[in-house]
């Protein structure tokens, strides 16, 4: 880790995207950051490479001739720290969005409160909700058991209870989830993450630490009128490291040679919105279209509001976002008539082939 009490050297960021691999170098010039370097290749994460490093290696190679600055070394592991020789870097920063969503069952009191400040805290990060639980969704104790195990979640998020507030309902859910994750597969258990009244934090460790990986954040909601989903987001982006480092050799390896682990992208460009709000005093939104997903994150009123879709994209899920909007409200933006099951055809070859570019003007 790096000591932050120290001004930092130079600082490589790599950003894994489901199409695109990106990397900036930047290093102090005459007392100032400057960006130094920028390169990019198509993501190496899908057949037949399966291994991301590939492409980190290939850009950082291409980075390297152009600048005489060396950032590999014989082994193919990025030097650190920046060496008096000039090679290697000081901080390393990675980022993700590559890959499918986490799947994730969420848990809570009340639908409106607790259970929607849980939705909106995982909705900064690329999860899918795929079953949501509550205390009046009108289900069983089978069926509410039936939901976790069946729909096979890599993460389980538990919300619930004012601090100080509800006790024994909230610790009926953890007592479900407990048996739940027991019931399935050691090598296939969900991470839980417990956000609701901390005076349960140490029992949820109690009962599910020798089950399973648990994280504990924050009270979302610490108060029926208080919201706090930024702490949460912050163990999310620990539990999106763990899952990528855990679930892909290549992605461990990378992670091991950075600084904060794998971090979701739509976490970094929160971040970047919030910075650009402060600084400049004004309102801020952000919109990141990719291949397979869409965030939109805004800085109003010196409140962050961020959202990720994992459903919408030109690439990947582009047959989704047809699905979502409709075929005539993308039609309304086009300079001509379409023929006939034309838009939904171009879809499903951009699915196939998310990297492909236009070789016509009707096709851009």
């Amino acid at each position: 880790m790096v000591d932050h009490s120290q001004a930092l050297g130079s600082i490589l960021a790599i950003d894994f995207g489901s199409v695109t691999t990106r990397a900036v170098l930047f290093d102090q010039v005459e007392g100032a950051y400057h960006l130094v370097a920028f390169g990019h290749s198509q993501t190496t994460t899908t057949t037949p490479l399966d291994d991301v490093h590939i492409a980190v290696e290939r850009i950082l190679h291409d980075i390297s001739r152009s600048t005489g600055h060396r950032l590999l070394n014989e082994y193919g592991q990025i030097i650190q720290p920046e060496q008096i020789n000039r090679a290697g870097v000081d901080y390393v920063i990675t980022t993700a969005s590559a890959g499918r969503p986490l799947r994730a069952v969420v848990i809570g009191l009340v639908h409106d409160m607790s259970l929607a400040s849980a939705l909106r805290a995982i909705s900064s990060a690329y999860i899918e909700p795929i079953a949501e639980i509550h205390i009046t969704d009108g289900l069983s104790e089978q069926d509410r058991i039936n939901t976790i195990i069946l729909n096979y979640p890599d993460i389980i998020f538990i919300a619930g209870g004012t601090d100080g507030g509800a006790k024994d309902v909230v610790e009926d859910l953890l007592k479900l989830v407990a048996l739940s994750v027991h019931l399935m597969p050691e090598s296939n258990r969900p991470t839980v993450i417990y956000a609701g009244n901390q005076q349960l934090a140490t029992r949820t460790k109690d009962l599910l630490s020798e089950l399973t990986h648990v994280l504990i954040s924050p009270n979302v909601r610490p108060t029926e009128d208080e919201e706090a989903i930024e702490p949460a987001q912050i163990i999310i982006g620990q539990a999106y490291d763990t899952f990528k480092a855990q679930r892909d050799y290549s992605y461990r390896n990378i992670a091991s040679m950075t600084s904060s682990g794998i971090l979701p992208t739509a976490q970094s460009i929160a971040i970047l919105t919030a910075f650009y709000a402060q600084s400049t005093g004004n309102n801020t939104l952000t919109i990141d279209l990719g291949s397979a997903s869409t965030l939109l994150s805004a800085s109003t009123n010196k409140r962050m509001y961020s959202t990720t879709r994992t459903d919408i994209g030109i690439g990947h899920s582009a047959t989704s976002l047809i699905h979502t909007v409709g075929e005539a409200a993308i039609a309304t933006w086009l300079p001509f008539y379409l023929e006939p099951d034309e838009l939904y055809t171009y879809a499903l070859n951009k699915t196939l082939r998310p990297a492909s570019i236009p070789m016509d003007t009707r096709e851009l």
